[in-house]
């Protein structure tokens, strides 16, 4: 309410400041509010400024120093053939063809004995038979000399059944045997006592014998 006792000049006054004090808010609206019908338009967020991945740097493979040069492969050594020794042609043949008989006492046992002469192990051997022997069957003689020929290292002889089938060995050396060797070119006599044993009997009885040898050549 108006104070009545307040002069007009007074109340003029107040108007013109409520007038400002209304101009004032007016302006302050007119400031915020946009006018009927205009679109009002966001602003555009800014992004955030994203960095570059980097990229890892590729690992410097250290030096292993000054490469070496591979070595040049040597030429390998062809190697050289021993040559094959020719066999001498005074080597002695393995064996050569031979014939002879035998006697025990003076008794012919045979005529027809055929085999070889031929030198096994630095061994001089006479290997003779006679396999149709008309009283023992068969007869087998091996008579085995020194290296020089000049003496006898053994000999044994086999007879068949004779006509009661009763078989005989003979053999030296044994006890109370002997043979010696004599040689006239390529012939050769073989002569002592020999045990001879008869059937299974341990007991042998010395026997007088001759073997003579005649071999094809000498050079055996």
């Amino acid at each position: 309410m108006d104070d009545p006792g307040r002069t007009p000049g007074r109340r003029a006054a107040r108007l013109v400041i409520a007038g400002v004090a209304g101009l004032a808010l007016g302006l302050s609206g007119c400031a915020t509010v946009p006018p009927s019908g205009v679109e009002t338009v966001p602003p555009t967020p800014t992004a955030p400024a994203t960095s570059a991945p980097t990229t890892p740097a590729t690992p410097t493979t250290p030096s292993s120093g000054p490469s070496s040069p591979e070595p040049t492969p040597s030429a390998t050594p062809t190697p050289t053939p021993t040559p094959t020794p020719t066999p001498s042609s005074s080597a002695a043949p393995s064996a050569v063809a031979a014939t002879g008989t035998m006697l025990t006492y003076s008794n012919l046992v045979s005529d027809q004995l055929s085999g070889t002469c031929q030198t096994t192990k630095d061994a001089p051997t006479f290997a003779l038979a006679d396999a149709k022997n008309d009283f023992y069957g068969t007869v087998d003689v091996v008579v085995v000399l020194k290296a020089g020929r000049e003496a006898v290292t053994s000999l044994r002889a086999d007879f068949g059944e004779d006509f009661e089938g009763t078989p005989r060995k003979l053999t030296h050396p044994d006890t109370g045997t002997s043979a010696s060797v004599s040689a006239k070119g390529s012939t050769y006599t073989v002569k002592g006592k020999i045990r001879m044993y008869e059937g299974k009997s341990k007991k042998g009885t010395l026997v007088p014998f001759t073997v003579t040898v005649t071999c094809d050549g000498d050079n055996w």
